[in-house]
């Protein structure tokens, strides 16, 4: 037994018993017979468990002492605001880009947290609430600004359609969001990123984000929705881990909807996400509805 097989402790099998016959082996053997694909098989499954668990005691750790710094930021900053004599405009400006800063780090943060338990098998559980859809798209386009300024772009907000109430993961939406417009920045080079929300006369709303940049082959449209997975030749010139995608579709269907792509290379790419206008009552006629 050589190669894929090796022996690795042989011991010679005690006499029988007296009236037994001898049913024992001559020889015990400890062996480990995994042939390499499967032994690297099981080292991969262990390495991606390991990761994971690492994920989510990071993220945990991060989000954690977030909250209570957040919430001090705000309170320096209404209180700078309020002050008397009025304070220089600097600090309050300060304070201001220091709330933006440790916003959008609780909220990757609490990102993070999402992606560990999507990869731990947990599925996304929506949080629901009604808001002005239009307000929050609005309000999170503003905070992309300075990223589209850096990278020499401009968001065209004129398709996006004003009062636009319902009921969905207040927070599932800005991570998909920021997503799909982040893409956009990032792979739009320079151009204009034009972002539309309207209602679909269904029942359902449609937010829809489109780039200028070198387009998507088919081959890849469904691809990048996975796990770890860019379109090729992306990675090295973007960075990133290639899980934004996976999880913002992740996030939408848990919200009763999907994510869809239409491309073309050399022509730009637009990504589309379709959601009931109540997502709690979507959810709830369809446990309803399972349930009979």
């Amino acid at each position: 037994m050589t190669g894929w097989c090796s022996v690795l402790s042989v011991k010679p099998s005690p006499p029988p018993k007296a009236g037994l016959p001898d049913l024992q082996p001559t020889e015990s053997l400890t062996s480990s017979c995994d042939d390499p694909a499967t032994r690297e098989l099981r080292e991969l499954r262990e390495a991606l468990r390991a990761r994971d668990e690492f994920l989510a005691v990071a993220a945990h750790e991060l989000r954690n002492p977030l909250t209570p710094i957040t919430m001090q930021v705000a309170m320096l900053l209404r209180a700078a605001r309020m002050a008397d004599p009025p304070l220089p405009d600097s600090i309050v400006v300060g304070l201001e880009r220091l709330e933006i800063a440790t916003r959008r780090f609780l909220k990757r943060a609490t990102v993070l947290l999402d992606i560990s338990r999507l990869a731990a098998g947990h599925a996304f559980r929506p949080d629901v609430s009604p808001f002005d859809l239009s307000a929050l798209i609005l309000e999170l386009l503003a905070d992309q600004a300075p990223v589209a300024e850096r990278v020499r772009s401009q968001l065209d907000v004129s398709a996006v359609e004003r009062g636009i109430d319902g009921a969905w993961d207040r927070v599932g939406l800005e991570l998909i969001h920021d997503n799909l417009v982040s893409n956009a920045l990032k792979y739009g080079a320079g151009a204009p990123v034009k972002v539309g929300l309207t209602r679909t006369g269904d029942g359902r709303v449609h937010l829809w984000v489109r780039d200028h940049g070198p387009g998507i082959a088919p081959e890849d449209q469904e691809r990048i929705f996975g796990r770890f997975q860019q379109a090729l030749g992306r990675r090295a010139e973007t960075g990133g881990f290639g899980v934004g995608l996976w999880v913002a579709r992740e996030v939408a269907r848990a919200m009763g909807g999907d994510i869809e792509v239409e491309s073309r290379p050399g022509a730009g790419a637009t990504f589309s996400l379709v959601l009931p206008l109540d997502v709690g009552a979507y959810l709830a006629a369809s446990e309803l509805g399972g349930s009979t």
